[in-house]
């Protein structure tokens, strides 16, 4: 079974950069440019793509709710 260290969040990424495995990408651009995760796995014939920033906060806010309830369930459970 791997086993390593338990890290902190800030402890991962620190580790990380030691490694050189650059584990921050800018996502978006301009001021829309967000730090961001990079995707632990690379893959040379289909590299993971990094295109649209995440949503801000309550940026979609009742979007969701309301997909669900035009599907028939209230608050989106089944």
């Amino acid at each position: 079974m791997p086993s390593g260290p338990i890290n902190t969040i800030d402890g991962g990424f620190a580790m990380a950069e030691r490694f050189d495995l650059d584990p921050v990408v800018v996502v978006g651009e301009g001021a829309h440019a967000v730090p961001t995760t990079r995707h632990p796995i690379r893959l040379s014939r289909t590299p993971a793509g990094y295109r649209l920033p995440p949503p801000g906060l309550d940026e979609h806010g009742a979007e969701p709710a309301g997909l669900a309830q035009r599907a028939g369930r209230p608050g989106g459970r089944r």
